[in-house]
């Protein structure tokens, strides 16, 4: 069953002191909102048997295999295209056949190189969910309200300040809240969010 999220108010007034525009409250308000829908559709849950399920690292490398065999058939799918509708498909497409096919071996090669790393990650790894929450916070720091997310947390100092150091724990403590995360520690999330930040995009 769809989670309802709570009242995002504490957000948006977070959002509201560090926003440069109204346009921009709105916005970051709404792909944050968006992004914690997207994290309560991936989150660890509970089975009818009260069975706790978390997204494992073999659920990963099997995603991922089967990306790479979905892709490789795609291609096939290309190559076996009949003359008479290769017209029609590059009219749409705007970009001759060849490159459509480059793009796919492109990106059937990328999840092949994405399963052979998950192959050597352990068994057991964090919360990607929430990390990617993190993530998305901090992409909406650089897209939308136009500053650079930073490692300051609350007790580092400036937290009264509306434009203080900390405005990226302020609104990823009220993010994580708003999607009913009750167990965390802020400063690694803050830490994993810029650093997925930095290595993405994702």
């Amino acid at each position: 069953m769809k989670r309802k999220i709570a009242s995002p108010a504490l957000l948006l007034e977070v959002l509201e002191q560090i926003s440069p525009s109204d346009e921009a409250t709105s916005e970051a308000l709404d792909r944050i909102q968006d992004a914690i829908e997207t994290y309560l559709s991936h989150k660890p849950h509970l089975d009818e048997n009260g069975t706790r399920h978390a997204g494992s690292i073999s659920h990963t490398r099997k995603a991922l295999a089967d990306l790479e065999k979905s892709i490789g058939k795609a291609l096939n799918a290309v190559k076996e295209m009949p003359l008479e509708a290769i017209p029609f498909f590059c009219r749409a497409y705007k970009f001759p056949r060849g490159r459509f096919s480059e793009q796919l071996r492109i990106a059937r090669e990328a999840a092949a190189e994405a399963h052979k790393l998950a192959r050597t990650m352990p068994n057991k790894t964090g919360d990607i969910p929430r990390q990617l929450l993190a993530y998305d916070v901090a992409l909406v720091f650089v897209e939308v309200l136009g500053k650079q997310p930073t490692s300051t947390r609350e007790r580092d100092g400036q937290t009264n300040h509306p434009r203080g150091g900390a405005a990226y724990a302020r609104v990823l403590n009220e993010t994580f809240v708003l999607a009913g995360i009750e167990k965390f520690d802020l400063g690694l999330d803050i830490d994993e969010g810029i650093r997925l930040l930095r290595a993405g995009p994702y």
